[in-house]
């Protein structure tokens, strides 16, 4: 009985630990277009309520403050991590909205994700007048793209740093809000999906050298 509870009580853990985060920030893959080697992906960010979008601080970017200080020194963003085939310079954003690419961040201080140092993150900076959420329908925050050399989809992470949003309440009004959660990104294709492509090569031209005969 006592290693039943205990199972339940880890699987209890488990599910904790690995559900989605709430967020008011969330930023959705919207379409991937192109063609080989050269697919545009196509993201829009909503804003909830009660939240904001500001621009105080200065670019590029500091760390940002903690959850639940108010801070004067940063600028609102959202990252999306480990977008892999990255194509430089072919980011593009709403006015307002600024751009940087890091390996590693940029990540807000009270979040933890698994950051591959090794692949690209994007991050998009506000730099304009506040925005105040809910901005939810049609495009949100309107829409930014980026490129890359890769099609197919995989689950990927994002991090948001914004600022709540409370007249009523000046003890809340104008923290820190930093939230994270799950977004498509561009996944490496598998080898094995290079071996079949490649047998698709030599197929078709082993079928046309037939033919010829």
């Amino acid at each position: 009985m006592k290693r039943i509870l205990t199972t339940l009580v880890a699987l209890t853990l488990l599910a904790i630990g690995t559900a989605p985060a709430q967020t008011n920030v969330t930023p959705f893959l919207n379409s991937v277009t192109g063609s080989t080697n050269n697919w545009s992906w196509t993201y829009h960010t909503e804003l909830g309520a009660p939240q904001e979008f500001s621009s105080i601080g200065a670019f590029p970017l500091a760390t940002s403050g903690f959850t639940g200080v108010k801070s004067t020194e940063y600028q609102d963003y959202f990252t999306i991590y480990d977008f892999a085939g990255f194509i430089p310079d072919s980011n593009t954003q709403p006015p307002n909205w600024l751009f940087q690419s890091l390996n590693v961040g940029t990540t807000p201080r009270s979040i933890f994700v698994l950051d591959d140092p090794d692949i690209p993150n994007l991050t998009w900076v506000y730099d304009g007048p506040t925005i105040t959420g809910p901005l939810e329908l049609s495009n949100g925050l309107g829409l930014f793209t980026a490129m890359s050399i890769y099609d197919q989809q995989t689950d990927g992470t994002f991090a948001a740093d914004a600022t709540k949003h409370d007249p009523v309440n000046s003890n809340i009004d104008g923290l820190v809000e930093q939230t994270s959660g799950s977004v498509s990104v561009p996944a490496v294709p598998e080898p094995s999906t290079f071996v079949l492509f490649g047998a698709g090569l030599i197929g078709a031209v082993v079928m046309r050298h037939r033919a010829r005969k």
